[in-house]
């Protein structure tokens, strides 16, 4: 973990790894190393869960729209979108090697879901909730097991 400062620090970072350590790796299944803010979106995602509400159902409805483009292709984009963003760093060509299709087709998903959604996903102002939502789901999958 990075970005710890001091003995304080140290100490909040093995408390936030203890809380959200078995939650992290189902949320970043390729990484083995975590920053400080994997772990804080993590955790914030781990009370946004145990809370529910309206504020869990504002971000998982950003993902609505996918169920909307029918069954097999909606879930085709929101794989995309879920590898691209939390496991590839936002890149298309990792996101390719991950998902082990061609980069093309990757860009060819990523404009699809642009459209989609009707934004840039890359752009500053919607990543952050698309990260939650994402993360979120990824969550789901985990606690409804």
């Amino acid at each position: 973990m990075t970005g710890i400062d001091g003995t304080e620090g140290a100490a909040d970072a093995y408390k936030l790894i203890g809380e959200t350590w078995s939650f992290v790796q189902s949320v970043f299944p390729y990484k083995r190393v975590f920053t400080k803010y994997e772990l804080v979106l993590v955790s914030n995602c781990i009370n946004i869960q145990l809370q529910g509400g309206y504020i869990k159902k504002n971000y998982l409805e950003l993902l609505e729209v996918f169920k909307q483009m029918g069954e097999n292709k909606g879930k085709q984009l929101l794989d995309t979108l879920e590898t691209f963003v939390l496991d590839a760093g936002m890149n298309s060509g990792k996101t390719a090697d991950f998902m082990d299709i061609h980069t093309n087709t990757v860009q060819y998903r990523l404009k699809k879901i642009n459209e989609l959604l009707g934004v840039e996903i890359t752009g500053n102002r919607v990543i952050p909730g698309l990260t939650i939502a994402l993360a979120l789901k990824r969550l789901e999958r985990v606690v409804s097991k």
